[in-house]
């Protein structure tokens, strides 16, 4: 069965976003994932062209254009607010198993095989 991933970001957070990205494709079997979508808070168009180098991932529009001065602002409240909605729509459209993944990890290994 295949999977979606989910994640958020802005371009405060584009540094992540890219070791996010390059650690994921780097250890994970595609043939298990159906979509890794990325909603955008705010992202600049060198982020949008990095994010679409990486094959099955797609940009999903918040409307949201934030960026981060602090931990737990407004800004980032914005982004983060924005997830339940996001996650909701993606099982409602693909009716697949989805994992929400913040955009601040790292993949360290393919953890398809360990989803029961």
């Amino acid at each position: 069965m295949k999977i979606n991933i989910v994640t958020v970001s802005n371009e405060s957070y584009s540094k992540f976003l890219r070791v996010w990205l390059s650690s994921f494709y780097d250890v994970m079997d595609l043939s298990n994932i159906n979509k890794v979508y990325i909603a955008n808070t705010g992202f600049s168009k060198e982020t949008r062209n990095f994010i679409s180098c990486f094959p099955k991932t797609e940009i999903v529009e918040t409307g949201i254009k934030s960026s981060f001065s602090k931990l737990h602002d407004e800004e980032w409240g914005k982004s983060n607010y924005c997830k339940l909605p996001i996650i909701k729509n993606v099982l409602s459209k693909d009716k697949i198993p989805t994992f929400f993944i913040d955009v601040d990890c790292l993949f360290n290994y393919d953890f398809y095989e360990s989803l029961d």
